[in-house]
C-alpha cells in the first residue's frame, strides 16, 4: 500500500480547520472551498481527523506522560505542558490538533429559542435568523431560517431529529461520537462527516460535503452517500434520487446564497415557503419549469418578488393566504 505524503503547510491548514470547527463563528463555506481545491486537501483533512480520533481513544493513557490529570468534571486540566515544534508533529497546527483532542471539545448553547422535554432539547430559529451551536462530542450544527432540531441526550446512541427546515451538520472524527440523525422516516449514520439536510412537508434531501453517510429508510436497502453526492425525495411519492453536486455549493446558504442547478420549480417553491412562512404551490405548466442560478437569501417576500424576475412566472395569492406560482402567459 502506498503511503500518501503531505506538505507541512497542507497539514497545518487541515489541522486549523479541524480544531476550529467547535467555534460558533467557524466559516463552513470557506472550509468547503478549501476541500474543493483538490484530492490532496481532502485526504490531508481525513488524515488529521483520523489522528484526532486515535488520540481521543487513547487520551487516558497519554495524560500521565504529559502531566495532565482529569478534573472532577471529566475535563482534563492544563498543568504546564508547553507546545514544541518537532519533526514528528509537523508544525504548530498539528500540535494544536493534538492538544484540542486531549482537552476535549468545547461546548456552548444559546439560551433563546430552545426548550426541553423529557430529556430532549429543541433548538429553533425564526424566519429572519440563523443559529450555530456546538454540541458535546465534537458536533457542530448550523440552523437556517425557520428551522428546528431536537436533541435527545438520554438515548444511546444520541439521537438528533431534524424537525423542519435546513440544517448543516459537522461531526469531528471521534471514536466516541455515536449519533444518529433522523429526518422524517429517514435515518442518517455518519462517518466523520459534514452534510446538509433539508426537510419540508414536500421534500427531504441530504447532501454530503465531506466523508460518507449511510441513509436508511423503512422498506428499502440502505444507501451509502459519498462526498459530493445528494439524495433527494420531493413530493414524498417519488423514488429517492441520488445525484452529483459541488461540495462548495452545499454550504453556500450560510453566506446568503442558494445555488440551484437545473432545479425543478416545485423544489424552489419549497424553499420559498420556508423563508416566507407561506404555503407556496406550483400549478399548471409552471411545474415543468427548471432554474439554474443563484437566489440571494433576504426578506422572504423580497426573495419571492426577485424570483419572479428570473423565470416567466406570476404569483397569485390564494384565499387561505398561500401563494400559487403559475407560468406567465406569453403576450
Amino acid at each position: 500500500m502506498t503511503e500518501q505524503v503531505f506538505t507541512s503547510k497542507l497539514l497545518e491548514e487541515a489541522a486549523e480547520f479541524h480544531t476550529a470547527q467547535v467555534r460558533a463563528d467557524f466559516d463552513w463555506g470557506l472550509f468547503a472551498q478549501w476541500l474543493e481545491r483538490g484530492p490532496a486537501h481532502r485526504a490531508a483533512y481525513q488524515a488529521i481527523a483520523e489522528l484526532d480520533a486515535d488520540i481521543m481513544s487513547s487520551r487516558n493513557a497519554l495524560y500521565p506522560a504529559l502531566s495532565i490529570h482529569p478534573a472532577g468534571n471529566d475535563n482534563p486540566t492544563y498543568t504546564g505542558y508547553k507546545l514544541r515544534r518537532t519533526s514528528h508533529w509537523v508544525g504548530l497546527g498539528l500540535a494544536a490538533s493534538f492538544i484540542a483532542a486531549l482537552f476535549g471539545p468545547l461546548m456552548w448553547r444559546w439560551s433563546a429559542n430552545q426548550s426541553s422535554d423529557n430529556g430532549a432539547m429543541t433548538y429553533a430559529t425564526g424566519v429572519r435568523e440563523t443559529r450555530r451551536l456546538a454540541l458535546a462530542d465534537g458536533i457542530a450544527v448550523t440552523l437556517d431560517r425557520n428551522s428546528a432540531i431536537s436533541v435527545d441526550h438520554v438515548t444511546t446512541p444520541k439521537i438528533i431529529r431534524v424537525v423542519r427546515g435546513q440544517v448543516y451538520f459537522a461531526f469531528q472524527h471521534h471514536a466516541n461520537n455515536q449519533v444518529r440523525v433522523m429526518a422524517d422516516a429517514y435515518s442518517i449514520y455518519h462517518i466523520g462527516t459534514v452534510f446538509n439536510i433539508v426537510l419540508t412537508p414536500e421534500r427531504f434531501s441530504v447532501a454530503v460535503a465531506l466523508g460518507h453517510v449511510m441513509l436508511s429508510r423503512p422498506g428499502a436497502a440502505p444507501d451509502m452517500l459519498n462526498a459530493g453526492e445528494e439524495a433527494d425525495n420531493w413530493n414524498k411519492n417519488r423514488a429517492l434520487r441520488i445525484r452529483r453536486v459541488r461540495t462548495a455549493d452545499i454550504a453556500a446558504w450560510q453566506q446568503g446564497d442558494i445555488i440551484y442547478d437545473e432545479t425543478p420549480l416545485p423544489l424552489i417553491a419549497s424553499d420559498l415557503s420556508r423563508y416566507t412562512r407561506r404555503s407556496i404551490h406550483v400549478v399548471g405548466r409552471a411545474q415543468s419549469l427548471r432554474f439554474s442560478g443563484v437566489l440571494r437569501v433576504e426578506d422572504g417576500q423580497k426573495m419571492l418578488e426577485n424570483f419572479q424576475l428570473l423565470l416567466p412566472i406570476d404569483a397569485q395569492t390564494r384565499p387561505d393566504g398561500g401563494i400559487n406560482l403559475l407560468a406567465r402567459d406569453r403576450p
